[in-house]
C-alpha cells in the first residue's frame, strides 16, 4: 500500500506499507473494534470479505487508486492498494 499525501505549495511525503500487513485477518480485529467506538458496526468478518475483495481487484486493475482527493488549496492525498 502506498500512501501519497503533499501539503499546498510545501513538501509531502510517502508512506509504503505491504497491504498484507493492513488487509489480513489478523488487522481485522483492531480495525472492527476501532469502527465499533466510532459508530459503525462492521463485523471482522465482513472487513476480511472487504479485504480480498480490494486485493481481488487490485490484481485484476493495476493501476487503480483506492482513494485521491485534491482540494482547492494544493493539498493532495492518494492511497494505493
Amino acid at each position: 500500500m502506498k500512501i501519497i499525501v503533499k501539503e499546498g505549495g510545501g513538501k509531502g511525503f510517502r508512506l509504503r506499507l505491504p497491504t498484507g500487513l493492513i488487509m489480513n485477518g489478523l488487522s481485522a480485529i483492531p480495525i472492527s473494534a476501532m469502527l465499533r467506538r466510532n459508530g459503525l458496526n462492521i463485523s471482522r468478518k465482513q472487513l476480511r470479505t472487504l479485504f480480498r475483495a480490494v486485493k481481488a481487484y487490485k490484481s485484476k486493475h493495476p493501476e487503480w487508486k483506492l482513494i485521491e482527493v485534491r482540494s482547492n488549496g494544493g493539498d493532495f492525498v492518494e492511497i494505493v492498494p
